[in-house]
C-alpha cells in the first residue's frame, strides 16, 4: 500500500514539474510518435470542373485531446491511380485554427522548392506546433484543377513535433473532378 501511494505521489510530481516536451512519446528507435492518431474529418473542393483555375481544396483535421504530441506538419500526396497530376502552389497554401477562416495560422517556409516537389505532393509545416485538442483547416491551392475528369485520391500523413518525428498515415480522401 505504501509503495502504491509513493508511486502515485511521484507520478503527480513528475507530471506537474516536468515540461510536456520532456514526456514526449518515443519509440525504441528514438522517434517521436502520436499516442492517439489525428483524424481526417473532411476534404472538399470549391470547384469540381476540369481545368478550373479558381479552386481551393479544404482539408479539416482533428488533433484529439489525448494525441500525446502536438502536430508539426502534414504531408499530402496524390495517389498514383489518379487520371492526372494535381500541381499545388506552395505559396498559396494557408491554414486556419478550427473549421473556419477566423484565425489564420503561420506556416513555415518549406525547404523544398516547388520544382523539387513531386507533382501531386505538398508538405505543410506549422511555424508553431498545434497542441492536442484542436481542429485545423488546411487550404490548398492547386495551380488549377486537373485536365481530366475522374476521382482523385489524396493521402494524408501527420507528423508530431519532435527531433525525429515518425509520420503517421491517416488515410486518403477523394475529390471528384467532372467535365
Amino acid at each position: 500500500m505504501l509503495i502504491k501511494q509513493l508511486f502515485t505521489i511521484s507520478t503527480i510530481l513528475l507530471t506537474t514539474f516536468i515540461p510536456v516536451s520532456a514526456l514526449a512519446l518515443k519509440t525504441n528507435h528514438g522517434q517521436t510518435i502520436f499516442k492517439v492518431s489525428p483524424k481526417i474529418l473532411d476534404i472538399s473542393t470549391t470547384s469540381t470542373k476540369v481545368r478550373s483555375p479558381i479552386v481551393k481544396y479544404h482539408l479539416i483535421l482533428e488533433i484529439p485531446a489525448n494525441a500525446g504530441e502536438p502536430l508539426q506538419a502534414i504531408k499530402i500526396k496524390q495517389r498514383k491511380n489518379s487520371p492526372d497530376d494535381i500541381i499545388f502552389d506552395q505559396n498559396q497554401t494557408r491554414a486556419f485554427l478550427g473549421n473556419s477562416h477566423q484565425q489564420e495560422l503561420t506556416l513555415s517556409p518549406t525547404a523544398m522548392k516547388e520544382k523539387e516537389m513531386s507533382p501531386g505532393e505538398i508538405t505543410v509545416i506549422f511555424a508553431q506546433p498545434l497542441p492536442p485538442g484542436n481542429l485545423v483547416t488546411i487550404e490548398l491551392k492547386p495551380k488549377n484543377n486537373p485536365r481530366f475528369s475522374g476521382t482523385y485520391q489524396l493521402g494524408v500523413t501527420a507528423y508530431p513535433q519532435g527531433e525525429n518525428p515518425q509520420g503517421l498515415y491517416l488515410g486518403s480522401r477523394r475529390i471528384n473532378i467532372i467535365k
